[in-house]
């Protein structure tokens, strides 16, 4: 067994930028995948790479090939559902001034890009993993065909419900944080009501939505409605969107009418309480294996590339597995637990249909926005990694 293989269980954004971020450090990397086509790991949809994802590409030694698939974001408004502004994040420019350019890209165009750049080589499909073990020699992951692999180290990049975090931790069932989302992207943007570089992320009773360009000159569109888990309001189809947001500020409204129901991925939220500590040995966890978040803050995936970028870092050339595990998780546990929480408090709020909760929680959502919350965001973007 080589000294310095990496076994990574999950072909997502977060395993495959991790993949090639050890690649290029000279190791050897195998990414083992369940699903047996890599076109169906990433359901449909898009999402914003703000300025701190942007810095972790750029350390991946990514972010050109991935700003080449994307579409430049200048500004984020945050209005209420009939279009009346609360505040305004000029995104262009918090990322100049950190040397990036925010973008919105489409999941399956990543991933794609991710695919290309560690090699469908070193992706074994239709590979699951039903647990593993550490020797002296490394780490052997066991799967479900009966086969075994050794290496070196474990990430468990497994998403939701991982197979390595439920070895490490226990099988806990995941928090459902009240609301479902629907997503997906159509084609001939200039034909909706969204200005380039604009993204608009509308506040209604129980509802919210957002709306950006991403590459290929596509729309993105998302909208979320709280309810039960299995309620009329998780079970919505395309008829009865077009019906709940019928008199949303425009193009949410349009833009659902204009894609096909096959082509709506419809996605039931979750997290779980931070860990204080995501592995053990040469055992450790990375994106939503390690901490699942709502969507409220747009972090996941973003947190996600940090991720990769810092476990690479930790990771690098002649670095004993286990102290640089470690150190990862020492760098990103804390960071990752704020964003967790701050993420499901705004679940919360969202929650809320009185019109007079609704009404309070716009206004506190316009004086949180228009000053604190956005210098605390120039902060959280530009801190180092």
């Amino acid at each position: 067994m080589p000294a310095d293989r990496a076994l990574i269980v999950g072909g997502g954004i977060g395993g495959l930028a991790s993949a090639y971020g050890l690649l290029q450090q000279g190791r050897d990397v195998v990414v083992f995948e369940q699903a047996s086509d890599v076109r169906k790991i990433q359901l449909g949809g898009g999402f914003h790479i703000w300025t701190n994802a942007a810095r972790a590409l750029q350390q991946l030694g990514l972010y050109e090939q991935v700003q080449a698939i994307g579409a430049p974001l200048n500004a984020t408004d945050y209005l209420t559902a009939k279009g009346e502004p609360l505040a305004s994040w000029p995104v262009a420019e918090i990322a100049r001034e950190n040397g990036v350019v925010d973008v919105g890209v489409s999941r399956q165009d990543l991933q794609a890009l991710l695919v290309e750049a560690v090699g469908a080589d070193r992706i074994r499909l239709g590979a699951r993993c039903t647990g593993f073990e550490e020797d002296g020699e490394g780490v052997r992951l066991k799967l479900a065909d009966g086969s075994e692999e050794q290496g070196s180290l474990l990430v468990g990049a497994d998403g939701l419900r991982s197979t390595v975090r439920a070895q490490l931790h226990g099988e806990q069932e995941p928090h459902y944080v009240g609301y479902t989302q629907w997503q997906s992207l159509i084609p001939n943007h200039k034909d909706y009501a969204l200005p380039p570089g604009a993204e608009r992320v509308l506040f209604g009773a129980g509802s919210r939505a957002v709306l950006h360009h991403v590459g290929g000159e596509r729309l993105f569109w998302a909208a979320v409605l709280y309810g039960a888990a299995d309620g009329p309001e998780a079970q919505a189809g395309k008829e009865s969107l077009c019906k709940r947001f019928a008199d949303w500020q425009e193009p949410l409204t349009a833009a659902i009418a204009a894609t096909p129901q096959e082509q709506i991925a419809r996605l039931q939220i979750y997290d779980r309480k931070p860990l204080a500590q995501w592995g053990e040995g040469r055992v450790t966890l990375l994106g939503d294996a390690a901490h699942p978040m709502t969507t409220n803050l747009s972090q996941g995936a973003n947190q996600t590339l940090e991720d990769a970028a810092v476990l690479t870092r930790c990771l690098g050339a002649g670095t004993e597995a286990e102290p640089a595990l470690r150190a990862y998780e020492e760098a990103r546990i804390k960071r990752t637990t704020a964003v967790v929480k701050q993420s499901a408090l705004l679940a919360r709020t969202g929650a809320l249909k009185r019109p007079l909760a609704v009404a309070g929680r716009n206004r506190m959502t316009a004086l949180t926005l228009g000053g604190p919350a956005l210098k605390a965001h120039r902060r959280f973007v530009a801190a180092e990694l």
